[in-house]
Protein backbone atom coordinates (compact mmCIF):
# COMPACT_ATOMS: atom_id res chain seq x y z
CA UNK A 1 0.00 0.00 0.00
CA UNK A 2 1.66 3.51 -0.95
CA UNK A 3 2.37 5.73 2.30
CA UNK A 4 0.06 8.28 1.79
CA UNK A 5 -2.95 6.04 1.05
CA UNK A 6 -1.59 4.10 4.27
CA UNK A 7 -1.66 7.53 5.97
CA UNK A 8 -5.33 8.39 4.92
CA UNK A 9 -6.92 5.35 6.05
CA UNK A 10 -5.43 5.48 9.34
CA UNK A 11 -5.95 9.00 10.24
CA UNK A 12 -9.22 9.18 11.34
CA UNK A 13 -7.82 6.63 14.62
CA UNK A 14 -4.66 9.17 15.02
CA UNK A 15 -4.25 12.26 17.36
CA UNK A 16 -4.75 15.18 15.24
CA UNK A 17 -0.91 16.64 15.82
CA UNK A 18 -1.91 20.18 14.79
CA UNK A 19 -5.96 19.75 15.86
CA UNK A 20 -4.85 23.30 17.90
CA UNK A 21 -3.24 24.95 14.79
CA UNK A 22 -3.83 25.63 11.19
CA UNK A 23 -2.11 23.15 9.36
CA UNK A 24 1.57 21.50 10.64
CA UNK A 25 4.54 22.41 10.27
CA UNK A 26 6.44 22.56 7.22
CA UNK A 27 8.28 19.29 5.90
CA UNK A 28 12.27 19.06 6.48
CA UNK A 29 11.30 21.14 9.75
CA UNK A 30 14.52 20.03 12.38
CA UNK A 31 11.80 20.30 15.55
CA UNK A 32 8.92 21.15 16.88
CA UNK A 33 7.18 21.44 19.74
CA UNK A 34 3.33 21.74 20.55
CA UNK A 35 1.18 22.33 23.36
CA UNK A 36 -2.66 22.87 24.11
CA UNK A 37 -3.43 23.51 27.76
CA UNK A 38 -6.48 23.45 26.86
CA UNK A 39 -6.69 19.70 27.06
CA UNK A 40 -6.19 19.45 30.91
CA UNK A 41 -8.55 22.44 31.58
CA UNK A 42 -6.28 25.18 31.68
CA UNK A 43 -7.60 29.12 30.87
CA UNK A 44 -6.96 30.52 27.60
CA UNK A 45 -4.58 33.08 28.25
CA UNK A 46 -5.32 36.49 27.15
CA UNK A 47 -2.89 38.33 24.55
CA UNK A 48 -1.47 40.30 27.38
CA UNK A 49 -0.83 37.55 29.38
CA UNK A 50 1.48 35.45 27.05
CA UNK A 51 4.00 37.36 28.11
CA UNK A 52 6.34 34.52 29.52
CA UNK A 53 6.45 33.22 26.00
CA UNK A 54 7.52 36.23 24.08
CA UNK A 55 10.32 36.82 26.74
CA UNK A 56 11.52 33.72 26.05
CA UNK A 57 11.23 34.24 21.93
CA UNK A 58 13.60 37.20 22.67
CA UNK A 59 16.16 35.73 23.92
CA UNK A 60 16.04 33.28 21.05
CA UNK A 61 16.65 36.02 18.91
CA UNK A 62 19.23 37.86 21.19
CA UNK A 63 21.15 34.69 20.89
CA UNK A 64 20.58 33.36 17.71
CA UNK A 65 24.39 33.80 15.90
CA UNK A 66 27.45 33.93 17.12
CA UNK A 67 26.54 32.05 20.18
CA UNK A 68 27.13 28.72 21.58
CA UNK A 69 24.59 26.08 20.17
CA UNK A 70 24.08 25.32 24.10
CA UNK A 71 22.75 28.45 25.00
CA UNK A 72 20.61 28.77 21.91
CA UNK A 73 19.19 25.16 22.82
CA UNK A 74 18.94 26.51 26.50
CA UNK A 75 16.76 29.26 25.08
CA UNK A 76 14.45 27.33 22.95
CA UNK A 77 13.85 25.21 26.16
CA UNK A 78 12.39 28.59 27.51
CA UNK A 79 10.19 29.00 25.00
CA UNK A 80 8.99 25.60 25.86
CA UNK A 81 8.68 25.74 29.81
CA UNK A 82 6.73 28.85 29.43
CA UNK A 83 4.35 27.46 26.90
CA UNK A 84 4.00 24.56 29.41
CA UNK A 85 2.50 26.51 32.36
CA UNK A 86 0.61 29.18 30.01
CA UNK A 87 -3.08 28.95 28.98
CA UNK A 88 -3.32 29.28 25.21
CA UNK A 89 -1.65 26.44 22.90
CA UNK A 90 1.64 27.53 21.54
CA UNK A 91 3.75 25.60 18.66
CA UNK A 92 7.30 26.47 18.62
CA UNK A 93 9.37 25.44 15.09
CA UNK A 94 12.91 25.58 14.37
CA UNK A 95 12.97 25.66 10.70
CA UNK A 96 16.42 25.76 9.59
CA UNK A 97 19.86 25.95 11.62
CA UNK A 98 23.56 26.12 11.16
CA UNK A 99 26.50 26.09 13.15
CA UNK A 100 30.54 25.36 13.38
CA UNK A 101 32.32 23.89 15.52
CA UNK A 102 35.40 25.73 17.22
CA UNK A 103 37.47 23.33 19.97
CA UNK A 104 34.94 21.52 22.22
CA UNK A 105 32.08 24.96 21.50
CA UNK A 106 29.84 24.75 19.03
CA UNK A 107 28.31 28.53 17.76
CA UNK A 108 25.03 29.00 15.43
CA UNK A 109 25.22 31.24 12.34
CA UNK A 110 21.86 31.07 11.02
CA UNK A 111 18.39 30.33 12.58
CA UNK A 112 15.30 30.48 11.61
CA UNK A 113 12.46 29.56 14.39
CA UNK A 114 8.56 30.13 14.46
CA UNK A 115 6.11 30.60 17.30
CA UNK A 116 2.75 30.35 17.32
CA UNK A 117 0.33 31.73 20.27
CA UNK A 118 -3.01 30.90 19.44
CA UNK A 119 -4.67 33.71 21.16
CA UNK A 120 -7.61 35.91 19.16
CA UNK A 121 -6.91 39.70 18.34
CA UNK A 122 -6.41 42.21 19.49
CA UNK A 123 -2.49 41.64 19.57
CA UNK A 124 -1.23 45.49 20.35
CA UNK A 125 -0.58 44.60 24.15
CA UNK A 126 1.74 41.22 22.82
CA UNK A 127 3.22 42.93 20.18
CA UNK A 128 4.27 45.99 22.49
CA UNK A 129 5.25 43.48 25.02
CA UNK A 130 7.66 41.57 22.31
CA UNK A 131 9.38 44.78 21.55
CA UNK A 132 10.04 46.14 25.14
CA UNK A 133 11.76 41.98 26.33
CA UNK A 134 14.16 42.62 22.80
CA UNK A 135 14.76 46.05 24.29
CA UNK A 136 14.42 47.38 20.58
CA UNK A 137 14.30 51.49 20.94
CA UNK A 138 11.16 53.16 20.60
CA UNK A 139 12.06 54.81 17.04
CA UNK A 140 14.06 51.73 15.57
CA UNK A 141 12.89 51.17 12.58
CA UNK A 142 9.61 48.77 11.13
CA UNK A 143 9.27 47.57 7.80
CA UNK A 144 6.38 45.99 6.38
CA UNK A 145 6.55 42.38 5.32
CA UNK A 146 3.93 40.93 2.11
CA UNK A 147 4.09 37.14 2.84
CA UNK A 148 2.39 34.74 0.99
CA UNK A 149 -1.27 34.25 0.59
CA UNK A 150 -1.66 37.85 0.63
CA UNK A 151 -0.79 37.77 4.49
CA UNK A 152 0.97 41.31 6.32
CA UNK A 153 3.41 41.34 8.64
CA UNK A 154 6.28 43.30 10.53
CA UNK A 155 9.69 43.22 10.80
CA UNK A 156 12.11 44.71 13.32
CA UNK A 157 15.98 44.41 14.76
CA UNK A 158 17.98 47.17 15.96
CA UNK A 159 20.69 48.67 14.09
CA UNK A 160 24.14 46.46 14.03
CA UNK A 161 21.76 43.12 14.37
CA UNK A 162 22.55 40.37 12.25
CA UNK A 163 19.78 39.00 9.93
CA UNK A 164 19.52 35.70 12.11
CA UNK A 165 18.38 38.23 15.21
CA UNK A 166 15.40 39.82 13.04
CA UNK A 167 12.25 39.22 14.90
CA UNK A 168 8.94 39.34 12.61
CA UNK A 169 4.96 38.50 13.43
CA UNK A 170 2.25 38.42 11.73
CA UNK A 171 -1.34 39.19 13.53
CA UNK A 172 -4.38 36.64 12.14
CA UNK A 173 -7.97 36.44 14.13
CA UNK A 174 -6.92 33.68 15.88
CA UNK A 175 -3.18 33.77 16.57
CA UNK A 176 -0.25 35.75 17.09
CA UNK A 177 2.73 34.27 14.79
CA UNK A 178 6.21 35.11 15.18
CA UNK A 179 8.82 34.91 13.49
CA UNK A 180 13.16 34.90 14.81
CA UNK A 181 15.48 35.36 11.65
CA UNK A 182 15.23 37.07 8.35
CA UNK A 183 12.57 35.31 6.27
CA UNK A 184 11.53 32.76 8.80
CA UNK A 185 7.47 34.15 8.23
CA UNK A 186 7.89 33.96 4.39
CA UNK A 187 9.10 30.18 4.93
CA UNK A 188 6.22 29.01 7.09
CA UNK A 189 3.79 30.95 4.88
CA UNK A 190 4.62 29.53 1.51
CA UNK A 191 3.14 26.63 0.19
CA UNK A 192 4.31 23.26 1.56
CA UNK A 193 5.97 20.76 0.30
CA UNK A 194 4.53 17.41 -1.63
CA UNK A 195 6.18 15.27 0.19
CA UNK A 196 5.40 13.45 3.64
CA UNK A 197 6.75 14.70 6.57
CA UNK A 198 8.65 12.65 8.88
CA UNK A 199 6.77 12.72 11.83
CA UNK A 200 4.23 10.57 10.04
CA UNK A 201 5.63 7.93 9.85
CA UNK A 202 6.22 7.91 13.59
CA UNK A 203 2.10 8.42 13.77
CA UNK A 204 1.70 4.64 12.09
CA UNK A 205 3.95 3.33 15.16
CA UNK A 206 2.10 4.85 17.93
CA UNK A 207 0.43 2.46 20.12
CA UNK A 208 -2.35 4.89 21.31
CA UNK A 209 -4.40 5.67 18.68
CA UNK A 210 -7.07 8.05 19.98
CA UNK A 211 -7.29 11.59 22.14
CA UNK A 212 -6.91 15.13 21.96
CA UNK A 213 -3.40 16.18 21.58
CA UNK A 214 -2.10 17.58 24.76
CA UNK A 215 1.30 18.55 23.99
CA UNK A 216 4.37 16.74 21.65
CA UNK A 217 7.82 17.27 20.92
CA UNK A 218 9.33 16.13 17.74
CA UNK A 219 13.20 16.00 16.56
CA UNK A 220 14.39 14.92 13.20
CA UNK A 221 18.13 14.24 13.95
CA UNK A 222 18.83 13.29 9.97
CA UNK A 223 17.41 16.83 8.93
CA UNK A 224 19.79 18.27 11.84
CA UNK A 225 23.06 15.92 10.86
CA UNK A 226 22.17 16.93 7.26
CA UNK A 227 21.89 21.26 7.88
CA UNK A 228 24.21 21.49 10.40
CA UNK A 229 26.81 18.37 10.79
CA UNK A 230 28.93 20.33 13.78
CA UNK A 231 25.81 20.80 15.20
CA UNK A 232 26.29 17.07 16.88
CA UNK A 233 29.74 16.58 15.86
CA UNK A 234 31.27 18.11 19.04
CA UNK A 235 30.34 20.05 21.99
CA UNK A 236 27.58 20.48 24.68
CA UNK A 237 24.75 19.40 22.03
CA UNK A 238 26.76 16.16 20.92
CA UNK A 239 27.33 15.11 24.60
CA UNK A 240 23.47 16.11 25.62
CA UNK A 241 22.74 13.81 22.79
CA UNK A 242 24.63 11.35 23.85
CA UNK A 243 23.48 11.69 27.49
CA UNK A 244 19.86 11.17 26.27
CA UNK A 245 20.81 7.93 24.28
CA UNK A 246 20.02 9.79 20.67
CA UNK A 247 23.77 9.60 19.49
CA UNK A 248 22.49 7.39 16.97
CA UNK A 249 19.07 7.86 16.67
CA UNK A 250 17.14 9.37 13.28
CA UNK A 251 14.00 11.08 14.90
CA UNK A 252 12.22 11.10 18.01
CA UNK A 253 8.59 11.98 18.92
CA UNK A 254 7.24 12.49 22.17
CA UNK A 255 3.53 12.56 22.52
CA UNK A 256 1.10 13.40 25.44
CA UNK A 257 -2.78 12.61 24.58
CA UNK A 258 -5.89 12.71 26.72
CA UNK A 259 -8.95 10.68 25.67
CA UNK A 260 -11.99 12.56 26.95
CA UNK A 261 -11.78 13.13 31.06
CA UNK A 262 -9.22 10.10 31.30
CA UNK A 263 -5.69 10.31 31.94
CA UNK A 264 -3.16 11.80 30.16
CA UNK A 265 -0.83 9.11 28.30
CA UNK A 266 3.02 9.57 27.36
CA UNK A 267 4.25 7.35 24.26
CA UNK A 268 7.67 8.06 23.02
CA UNK A 269 8.29 6.58 19.14
CA UNK A 270 12.09 6.34 17.80
CA UNK A 271 14.02 5.30 15.17
CA UNK A 272 17.91 4.29 14.99
CA UNK A 273 20.44 4.88 12.28
CA UNK A 274 20.81 1.26 13.28
CA UNK A 275 18.40 -0.39 11.72
CA UNK A 276 17.15 -0.33 8.35
CA UNK A 277 14.79 3.04 7.13
CA UNK A 278 10.89 2.44 7.90
CA UNK A 279 12.01 0.63 11.32
CA UNK A 280 10.23 2.28 14.48
CA UNK A 281 10.08 1.53 18.73
CA UNK A 282 7.44 2.67 20.52
CA UNK A 283 7.42 2.79 24.40
CA UNK A 284 4.41 4.01 26.79
CA UNK A 285 5.59 5.94 29.28
CA UNK A 286 2.38 6.77 31.09
CA UNK A 287 -0.88 4.89 30.37
CA UNK A 288 -3.66 5.84 28.12
CA UNK A 289 -6.53 3.68 30.38
CA UNK A 290 -6.51 4.07 34.40
CA UNK A 291 -6.35 0.84 36.67
CA UNK A 292 -9.94 0.01 37.26
CA UNK A 293 -9.04 -0.85 41.31
CA UNK A 294 -7.43 2.92 41.40
CA UNK A 295 -10.56 4.70 42.22
CA UNK A 296 -11.10 8.21 39.97
CA UNK A 297 -8.12 10.35 39.46
CA UNK A 298 -9.15 13.62 41.24
CA UNK A 299 -6.71 16.26 39.39
CA UNK A 300 -6.87 17.81 36.15
CA UNK A 301 -3.13 16.51 35.16
CA UNK A 302 -3.18 13.37 35.61
CA UNK A 303 -1.05 10.43 34.74
CA UNK A 304 -0.63 6.55 35.57
CA UNK A 305 3.19 5.57 34.85
CA UNK A 306 5.91 3.00 35.13
CA UNK A 307 7.86 4.30 38.00
CA UNK A 308 11.78 2.53 37.21
CA UNK A 309 13.37 5.35 39.78
CA UNK A 310 16.73 3.28 38.84
CA UNK A 311 16.54 3.91 35.42
CA UNK A 312 15.56 8.06 35.64
CA UNK A 313 18.59 8.64 38.38
CA UNK A 314 21.25 6.92 35.70
CA UNK A 315 19.55 9.09 32.92
CA UNK A 316 19.89 12.47 35.21
CA UNK A 317 23.46 11.35 36.00
CA UNK A 318 24.17 11.07 32.17
CA UNK A 319 22.70 14.20 31.56
CA UNK A 320 24.32 16.11 34.44
CA UNK A 321 27.67 14.76 33.39
CA UNK A 322 27.03 15.90 29.43
CA UNK A 323 26.61 18.96 30.80
CA UNK A 324 30.17 19.73 31.62
CA UNK A 325 33.34 20.35 29.57
CA UNK A 326 36.39 17.84 29.87
CA UNK A 327 37.27 18.76 33.04
CA UNK A 328 33.81 19.21 34.84
CA UNK A 329 33.07 15.62 33.28
CA UNK A 330 36.79 13.92 35.04
CA UNK A 331 35.48 16.05 38.92
CA UNK A 332 31.88 14.76 38.28
CA UNK A 333 33.06 11.28 37.55
CA UNK A 334 35.33 11.15 40.75
CA UNK A 335 32.67 12.93 42.83
CA UNK A 336 29.89 10.08 41.73
CA UNK A 337 32.29 7.19 42.45
CA UNK A 338 33.14 8.86 45.90
CA UNK A 339 29.31 8.96 46.78
CA UNK A 340 28.47 5.34 45.21
CA UNK A 341 31.18 3.83 47.18
CA UNK A 342 29.93 5.15 50.89
CA UNK A 343 26.12 6.05 49.87
CA UNK A 344 25.51 3.65 47.15
CA UNK A 345 23.93 0.80 49.40
CA UNK A 346 21.30 3.47 50.88
CA UNK A 347 20.07 4.13 47.50
CA UNK A 348 19.90 0.68 46.63
CA UNK A 349 17.84 -0.33 49.62
CA UNK A 350 15.15 2.94 49.09
CA UNK A 351 14.91 2.21 45.12
CA UNK A 352 14.51 -1.94 46.08
CA UNK A 353 11.75 -0.89 48.11
CA UNK A 354 9.84 1.14 45.87
CA UNK A 355 6.78 -0.20 43.71
CA UNK A 356 6.99 -0.10 39.87
CA UNK A 357 4.36 1.87 38.99
CA UNK A 358 2.89 5.27 40.58
CA UNK A 359 0.77 8.35 39.94
CA UNK A 360 1.90 11.77 38.35
CA UNK A 361 -0.73 14.27 38.60
CA UNK A 362 -1.47 18.25 39.69
CA UNK A 363 -3.49 21.18 38.73
CA UNK A 364 -0.83 22.12 35.67
CA UNK A 365 2.75 21.14 34.41
CA UNK A 366 4.18 24.17 36.98
CA UNK A 367 2.55 22.13 39.65
CA UNK A 368 3.34 18.48 39.83
CA UNK A 369 3.30 15.57 42.71
CA UNK A 370 5.47 12.30 41.54
CA UNK A 371 3.63 9.63 44.28
CA UNK A 372 5.46 6.16 44.08
CA UNK A 373 3.99 3.27 46.49
CA UNK A 374 6.52 1.45 49.05
CA UNK A 375 6.42 -2.23 49.17
CA UNK A 376 3.80 -3.08 52.10
CA UNK A 377 6.34 -5.66 53.49
CA UNK A 378 9.11 -2.93 53.67
CA UNK A 379 9.95 -2.35 57.08
CA UNK A 380 8.73 1.56 58.00
CA UNK A 381 12.03 2.73 59.67
CA UNK A 382 14.49 1.39 57.27
CA UNK A 383 12.63 3.26 54.75
CA UNK A 384 13.10 6.33 56.26
CA UNK A 385 16.96 5.70 57.46
CA UNK A 386 17.54 5.07 53.96
CA UNK A 387 15.57 8.39 52.03
CA UNK A 388 17.19 10.25 55.00
CA UNK A 389 20.83 9.34 54.45
CA UNK A 390 20.51 9.82 50.62
CA UNK A 391 19.14 13.31 51.29
CA UNK A 392 21.80 13.76 53.74
CA UNK A 393 24.57 12.78 51.40
CA UNK A 394 23.94 15.56 48.84
CA UNK A 395 25.37 18.71 50.82
CA UNK A 396 25.05 21.48 48.49
CA UNK A 397 21.97 20.11 46.45
CA UNK A 398 19.61 18.59 49.12
CA UNK A 399 18.74 21.03 52.26
CA UNK A 400 16.00 19.90 54.51
CA UNK A 401 12.72 21.81 55.01
CA UNK A 402 10.91 20.54 57.97
CA UNK A 403 10.25 17.00 56.91
CA UNK A 404 11.17 17.18 53.95
CA UNK A 405 13.84 18.27 51.41
CA UNK A 406 14.42 20.92 48.40
CA UNK A 407 16.49 18.84 45.98
CA UNK A 408 18.33 20.96 43.85
CA UNK A 409 21.26 19.74 40.15
CA UNK A 410 21.95 22.86 38.11
CA UNK A 411 18.43 24.57 36.77
CA UNK A 412 16.47 21.35 38.60
CA UNK A 413 14.89 21.76 41.61
CA UNK A 414 12.45 19.62 42.97
CA UNK A 415 11.00 18.83 46.60
CA UNK A 416 10.81 15.37 48.38
CA UNK A 417 9.58 13.41 50.85
CA UNK A 418 9.03 10.09 52.28
CA UNK A 419 5.66 8.73 54.21
CA UNK A 420 6.63 5.88 55.98
CA UNK A 421 3.82 6.77 58.87
CA UNK A 422 0.63 6.63 56.83
CA UNK A 423 -1.05 4.00 54.91
CA UNK A 424 -0.04 3.68 51.96
CA UNK A 425 3.43 4.70 52.33
CA UNK A 426 4.53 6.53 49.47
CA UNK A 427 7.54 8.38 47.81
CA UNK A 428 6.77 12.15 47.15
CA UNK A 429 8.98 14.16 44.39
CA UNK A 430 7.19 17.14 43.50
CA UNK A 431 7.69 20.75 41.83
CA UNK A 432 7.18 22.48 45.21
CA UNK A 433 6.08 22.15 48.69
CA UNK A 434 2.40 23.16 47.74
CA UNK A 435 2.23 20.09 45.51
CA UNK A 436 4.21 18.34 47.96
CA UNK A 437 1.34 18.66 50.98
CA UNK A 438 -0.97 17.86 48.44
CA UNK A 439 -0.03 14.88 47.71
CA UNK A 440 0.67 13.86 51.42
CA UNK A 441 -2.75 14.27 51.99
CA UNK A 442 -4.18 12.35 48.77
CA UNK A 443 -2.39 9.29 49.32
CA UNK A 444 -1.99 7.23 46.47
CA UNK A 445 -5.41 5.60 45.12
CA UNK A 446 -7.02 2.68 46.57
CA UNK A 447 -5.63 -0.36 44.99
Amino acid sequence: MPVRLALAVVAVALPAFGQAFEGEPPPGSIGWFSVDPRVWGATPSAPAQTGDVLDAVAAVARLATEETSGRVLSSLGSVVGAALVGGSPVRATLLEIDAAATGEKTRTGRLLAVVEIQAPEPHAEAIAALRAALGLPAGVSVRRLDLPGGLEGFAARDEGWAAGREVSWCSRPESLVVGVGEGSLDRWFSPREEREASWEAHRLASKVKAGSMAAAVFLDLNELRERAPDALGTGLARRLAEGARLGNARSLLISATRAGTGPIAVEATWSSRAEKPGTFHSAILAHPSWPANWGEPTEPLTMAVSMNLRYYIVLGQSLLRASRDEWGRMEFEAAVSAWVRGHGPALERLTGVLAPAGVVDGSSPGELAARIAVHPEADRASVARAFTEVMDSLPGHARREGDAWRVTFGRLSFHAAVVPEDQPRMLILATDLLSLERARVSGLPRR
